[in-house]
């Protein structure tokens, strides 16, 4: 029977299980305390929790949850971070502390969207522009033609105007 403790974890991983957007695994073994305070304080500015917790405690969590695709992403001692907007922030955050703090952290995947994706995969994430951005050149990639066609018609429509100003000239100058 488990512990009120226990079961308090699990309630509270639970929670935030379901309410994140992506969760990342990232194997621990060797990492000094140190660079894992380091690590929560990078990924606590941009809105990502950082949490190490027991993987049969994650397994009920993510169950509970809706989410038991999760427990694909974790093997052995794994510290999981979850974020809660943009998917690509925390990717985009976690990759580059790995490849600049040059600590033991090894990434093993991400959950997003109810599918997995490995280690590579993250690194494919990061590289992303935000949400934000991917909307403006979207939208740009459809006002370009748009702009061009409304300059193409008033461009016509002003030679069309021009020339029909320039016969009125004409036959006012031409005597009776």
């Amino acid at each position: 029977m488990p512990t009120p403790r226990k079961e308090a974890t699990v309630a509270e991983l639970q929670e935030i299980v379901s309410r994140s957007t992506i969760t990342i695994s990232a194997n621990y073994p060797g990492l000094k305390v140190s660079d894992m305070t380091t690590l929560r304080r990078r990924m606590r500015e941009v809105g990502v929790e950082v949490k190490v917790v027991k993987n049969t405690l994650l397994r009920r969590a993510a169950q509970q949850a809706g989410k038991p695709n999760l427990v694909e992403i974790v093997r052995g001692p794994t510290a999981l971070m979850f974020g809660f907007s943009e998917p690509n922030e925390p990717a985009r955050v976690i990759t580059e502390y790995v490849r600049t703090a040059r600590t033991s952290l090894a990434l093993v995947g991400a959950y997003l969207d109810g599918q997995t994706l490995p280690a590579a995969g993250i690194a494919e994430l990061a590289s992303l522009p935000s949400r934000p951005q991917l909307l403006s050149q979207f939208m740009g990639g459809l006002q370009s033609p748009l702009a061009t066609l409304a300059g193409l018609i008033s461009g016509t429509l002003r030679e069309f105007a021009g020339l029909v100003d320039a016969r009125a000239t004409q036959l006012e100058a031409e005597p009776a």
